[in-house]
């Protein structure tokens, strides 16, 4: 067995409590669970349930599988997670009678924020999120278990160019909302955010590149009080994300 990495392999298996039982919970397709102790009672009731093995193992085979990861002594083999289209996001939005609510991700490269902003978006109603297939961080054991079991219940789409990608979302009527440190103060965009809009979040350290900072109808910004004028990507995504879901 090759050491852990983003491989193909570990992206197959899904780690902790929280993550493994939201995965039983979503009808994720699941091989088998593997446990280093007694399996958890609500974990146990649904995979029995549902038919699906528990694999009893040494706590440290878990340690070598998932070498630096906290897996809490439980994992889940699943089948490869699979990125939809666009349209199977906007399609999510349309059955449920709703106007499109889309997270765009520029350039999110850290897992741990990947993960946090998934799950902050299942809470907050996001349709899908969309991400470039380079410079962004993919699904993987750390991203799964940073969602803490959200990934189950979010789609994610994986593009080649972002800014094509706002071209096609413009074209079916979604607006694109940037988001900068200078920009409109997001209060006095309530109108906007009533709208089928799609917000892209960019990296820390440059944020939304240039040519996607283009693409954007509007650029917003969270009016801040301290001497501090920058927050981490997945708490300002969270701010974000609630002001929009107050007006949807």
């Amino acid at each position: 067995m090759k050491k852990n990495s983003n491989n193909n392999f570990n992206n197959n298996f899904i780690i902790g409590r929280n993550s493994v039982l939201e995965a039983l919970k979503s009808n994720s397709e699941i091989n088998f669970i593997m446990c280093s102790e007694k399996a958890p009672t609500e974990i146990s009731k649904i995979a029995s349930k549902k038919r699906i093995l528990i694999k009893y193992c040494d706590h440290k085979k878990l340690d070598f599988m998932f070498k630096n990861l906290n897996h809490q002594g439980i994992t889940a083999q699943i089948s490869s997670r699979k990125y939809v289209e666009i349209e199977d996001i906007i399609n999510i939005a349309n059955k449920k009678n709703q106007k499109p609510f889309i997270l765009i991700l520029d350039k999110i490269q850290d897992p741990h924020n990947f993960g946090a902003i998934i799950r902050t978006a299942e809470c907050m109603g996001v349709h899908g999120i969309i991400i470039s297939k380079r410079r962004s961080a993919s699904i993987t054991p750390t991203v799964e278990k940073c969602s803490c079991g959200a990934l189950s219940y979010i789609k994610i789409c994986r593009v080649d160019n972002l800014n094509r990608t706002c071209e096609m979302l413009k074209k079916n009527n979604i607006w694109i909302c940037g988001t900068d440190s200078i920009g409109e103060n997001f209060n006095k965009l309530s109108d906007f955010f009533r709208a089928p809009i799609a917000l892209i979040i960019g990296s820390e350290g440059e944020g939304m590149s240039s040519s996607t900072k283009k693409q954007c109808d509007v650029i917003a910004s969270i009016p801040m009080q301290g001497k501090i004028n920058s927050l981490n990507a997945s708490v300002a995504a969270g701010i974000f994300m609630q002001k929009i879901a107050e007006f949807r």
